[in-house]
């Protein structure tokens, strides 16, 4: 019975530290809105569309690998997708909110 404790412990810790985050547990990362500031409405209006083409993309390919890593945790007991690319999802996250702000600073 102890043993069954230990490795459920054991279990637990590797899901919860190891493992890739989906895409809607990233913080976006804080970009100024400074960026923006020589951008026209309609350049703000193409990088909008650019961001929000992106996004989905690349936060389909980090909650790829939090799923792959869930099962590979599960199945042999260690993570292999290398993480996903958080940093990416964080930065896009960010800069959808930097040109956001921008866009009601300039009221387009």
């Amino acid at each position: 019975m102890k043993l069954t404790k230990f490795t459920a412990s054991i279990a637990a810790i590797l899901l919860s530290t190891a493992c890739a985050k989906k895409a809607d547990n990233i913080e976006p990362a804080s970009i100024s809105t400074v960026k923006y500031d020589a951008y026209s409405c309609s350049q703000l209006r193409r990088e909008k569309a650019h961001i929000d083409t992106a996004l989905p993309r690349v936060s389909a390919q980090q909650d790829k690998a939090a799923s792959d890593d869930a099962l590979m945790v599960f199945l042999i007991g260690v993570p292999t997708s290398g993480g996903g690319v958080p940093g990416e999802v964080a930065r896009l996250k960010g800069e959808q909110e930097a040109v956001r702000q921008a866009m009601v600073q300039k009221r387009c």
